[in-house]
C-alpha cells in the first residue's frame, strides 16, 4: 500500500514538474514572439578606423612677426624673444617691453641681441597612418513588429551610436625653413641673466627698438611635436530586422540597412622645429569640420532571457560609410570609415 502511494505521488510530481517546464517553456517562447515594440541601450566598442595625416606645402609659423628692419615704433616677435611697444610709445627710440631667452644672444662686446624668426617652413609632402583604438561609445536601438514570417519575427529597427575618436600623428619629419636674424642695440645697460622678459611701463632697462637686418637664410630642421583630431561619430541606422527564438531563454537577430553618418570634431596641432644650427621654433593652432557620409550596416545580436521583459544582449556591427577629410592650408587628416567593427553588449527590452 505504501510503494502505490508513494509511486503515485512520485507520478504527480513528474507531471507537475512537467507542467511546469513546459509552461515556462510556452511562456519564455511566447514572450519571445508576442511584442509589438523593442528597445536596447548598451556600451559600444569600436575597431578597425584609422586617419591618414598629410602635410604639404608652405606653412607660416603662429606667433612670429619679426617686423620691418630699418624702422621704430613697431612691435617684433621672434622665436626666441620680443622686441614690442611699451607704454611711451617708445619714446626716444628706446623700449623697456622686450625679452630673450639665451645668453647666447647677447654680444657683450658689440653691446647687441640677437633675434632669430622663422618666417614659414616647407614640407613637400609627408604621409602617415595611425589609429588608437578601441574607441568606447553607445548605442541604442528601436525597433517595431512587422510580421510573422516561418523562421521569426519581421520588424524594423532604427538605431543610434555615438563614438568619440582621438587619433594623434607625432611622427617627426624633416622640413625646410626660412629664418631671419634681426640685431638691436643694447646700448650702455646692464644686461639682465637670459630667460628676461621686461615690462610695457617704460621703466627698467631699455633698449633700441630698430632692427638691423643680420641675416636672411634658408635652413633644414625636424618638425616634432603632434597633429591631433578629435571628433565624434553620431550614427543614424534605419532597416530591416529579424529575430528568432532559439530555444529556452535564447534567441538571435540579425539586422541591415543605410546608415547617414555625422562627424563633427577639431584638427590641431603643436609642434616644435628644431634646428641643427640651433634654435626652436614653436607653431600651433587649429581648425574645426563637419560633415555628413552615408554608407550601410549589417548586425547580429544574441539574447538571453533574464526576466519577463528583459534580455541581456551581445552583438557586433559591421558599419561601412564613406571616409571623412579634415582639411586646411595644407594640413590634411582622412579619416578611413569604410571597415567599422563595432561589438556591443547591453540590455534589451520587448513590450
Amino acid at each position: 500500500m505504501m510503494n502505490s502511494r508513494t509511486h503515485q505521488l512520485r507520478l504527480v510530481h513528474r507531471c507537475l514538474l512537467g507542467a511546469a517546464g513546459l509552461a515556462l517553456s510556452s511562456g519564455t517562447a511566447q514572450a519571445q514572439s508576442d511584442w509589438t515594440k523593442r528597445f536596447r541601450i548598451g556600451l559600444v566598442t569600436a575597431l578597425n578606423i584609422e586617419a591618414e595625416f598629410s602635410l604639404v606645402g608652405d606653412f607660416g609659423v603662429s606667433g612670429v612677426s619679426p617686423g620691418q628692419p630699418g624702422v621704430g615704433g613697431l612691435n617684433h616677435t621672434y622665436d626666441d624673444g620680443q622686441v614690442l611697444i611699451d607704454a611711451t610709445g617708445n619714446a626716444g627710440g628706446f623700449t623697456s617691453n622686450w625679452g630673450y631667452q639665451n645668453a647666447s644672444q647677447y654680444d657683450a662686446t658689440a653691446h647687441t641681441l640677437t633675434f632669430h624668426g622663422t618666417r614659414s617652413f616647407d614640407q613637400s609632402g609627408s604621409q602617415s597612418s595611425v589609429t588608437d583604438e578601441p574607441y568606447f561609445g553607445l548605442d541604442l536601438a528601436y525597433g517595431g513588429r512587422l510580421a510573422d514570417i516561418a523562421a521569426g519575427v519581421l520588424g524594423w529597427e532604427f538605431g543610434f551610436a555615438f563614438v568619440p575618436l582621438r587619433l594623434e600623428d607625432a611622427a617627426p619629419q624633416t622640413v625646410s625653413a626660412q629664418r631671419v636674424e634681426h640685431r638691436f642695440s643694447t646700448g650702455g645697460i646692464v644686461m639682465p641673466g637670459a630667460p628676461y622678459n621686461g615690462g610695457a611701463s617704460g621703466i627698467g632697462p631699455v633698449i633700441g627698438d630698430i632692427a638691423t637686418e643680420a641675416a636672411l637664410s634658408a635652413t633644414t630642421g625636424q618638425l616634432t611635436g603632434s597633429r591631433l583630431v578629435e571628433a565624434n561619430l553620431l550614427d543614424f541606422r534605419l532597416g530591416p530586422n529579424l529575430q528568432w527564438h532559439l530555444g529556452g531563454r535564447w534567441a538571435m537577430s540579425v539586422a541591415g540597412g543605410a546608415v547617414l553618418r555625422l562627424v563633427t570634431g577639431d584638427y590641431s596641432f603643436n609642434e616644435q622645429i628644431v634646428f641643427a644650427s640651433g634654435g626652436v621654433a614653436n607653431n600651433a593652432g587649429g581648425f574645426g569640420a563637419t560633415e555628413f557620409v552615408y554608407g550601410g550596416y549589417g548586425e547580429a545580436m544574441l539574447y538571453y532571457r533574464t526576466e519577463e521583459a528583459a534580455e541581456i544582449f551581445v552583438g557586433a556591427q559591421y558599419v561601412s560609410t564613406g571616409d571623412m577629410t579634415f582639411s586646411g592650408e595644407g594640413r590634411e587628416a582622412r579619416l578611413k570609415l569604410g571597415n567599422g567593427l563595432f561589438f556591443t553588449a547591453g540590455v534589451h527590452w520587448i513590450f
